[in-house]
């Protein structure tokens, strides 16, 4: 019997710490002097976390009661009965609702993020919104008003789940070699290295005639070879069968090439046009793409390891890459 009460005490527990989440702040103004009555402003927060690692707490049906003199009653609530609780009209602040809760949303996109029966009894809070009341109240009547907050906890938020179902390595690994062979063959990272090992100082004034004839061969023939890198992308990759990691990888070397072909069309129009300050600002914008290819290094890796494949199987040539990017000026 013990047992079962301590059960109870936990639930319970857990419960009422939910609804501690819900919290409220009123604040009172200064008195107007033209008619002795003063600004009140009731905030209500979801001060849930927004994590997509936990349960999603949101509060729906929210809204705000209120009972005290008659003058603030004809003025402000709807239902004109001489007693009882009265629902006053909110508004809300669009432009302090945070958009961290539709994050947690947007994972699950079959999922919808409210039902016509969540809004039918008031509004939704997810974490980090909150609703906005205020009105102006005779300072005589601020002693005698009386207020609350009711709403419920969303179940279908709090309890919803998906777990995602993946095939067993052993029957993805071969794929999965093929892949990383097939990616590290590119090379993906060669026009870029190159451009950073041949670009002269930047703390000099640069003379754009002496300028060395391999770099500016690497910027006349850097679009073309990054169009090459591209369509390789495409043709190997057309008919691989999609999976979250190696669309994800895709998706990642496909941006990265995108920005370094940016990168060097402006660095080649300020060479050709002899424009210094230009020329600065696409080498910046250029050394600054180095984290990016890192972090594509570090997928690869990443991907590898989880498919336990060594460097010589994948093909792979970048391990000390990363040392060597940071090592040069």
């Amino acid at each position: 019997m013990d047992d079962i009460l301590a059960q109870k005490t936990d639930v319970f527990s857990f419960v009422n710490g939910l609804h501690t989440f819900l919290k409220t702040e009123v604040t009172v103004g200064d008195v107007k002097a033209n008619d002795n009555s003063v600004p009140v402003v009731i905030k209500i927060f979801n001060t849930a976390p927004n994590d997509i690692q936990n349960p999603l707490i949101v509060f729906t049906g929210v809204k705000l009661n209120i009972k005290g003199p008659s003058w603030i009653l004809s003025k402000w609530a709807n239902n004109q009965r001489p007693s009882g609780l009265y629902e006053l009209e909110y508004h809300t602040i669009a432009s302090a609702w945070f958009s961290g809760a539709e994050k947690a949303i947007e994972n699950y996109p079959e999922f919808p993020k409210i039902t016509e029966a969540e809004t039918k009894f008031g509004n939704l809070l997810f974490p980090g919104e909150y609703l906005r009341y205020s009105m102006v109240v005779p300072v005589t009547e601020i002693p005698e008003m009386q207020m609350q907050v009711d709403g419920a906890i969303s179940q279908r938020h709090l309890m919803y789940f998906k777990h995602n179902i993946n095939i067993p390595k052993p029957d993805t690994r071969p794929l999965a070699v093929d892949f990383m062979r097939a990616f590290n063959q590119l090379e993906i990272h060669q026009l870029f290295d190159q451009l950073l090992a041949n670009l002269p100082d930047l703390n000099k004034k640069i003379q754009f005639n002496d300028m060395a004839k391999e770099l500016q061969t690497i910027l006349q023939t850097g679009p073309v070879q990054i169009d090459r890198l591209q369509a390789g992308l495409r043709m190997n990759f057309t008919g691989t069968p999609p999976m979250t990691w190696n669309i994800n990888h895709l998706t990642k070397a496909k941006d990265h090439l995108e920005h370094v072909r940016r990168a060097v069309v402006k660095l080649k129009i300020a060479t050709e046009k002899h424009e210094f300050p230009q020329y600065i600002m696409a080498a910046n914008e250029l050394k600054n793409l180095a984290s990016e290819s890192i972090a594509l290094d570090n997928s690869t890796e990443e991907i590898m390891y989880n498919f336990e494949m060594s460097d010589e199987e994948a093909g792979y040539r970048y391990r000390q890459r990363n040392k060597a990017i940071f090592a040069s000026p």
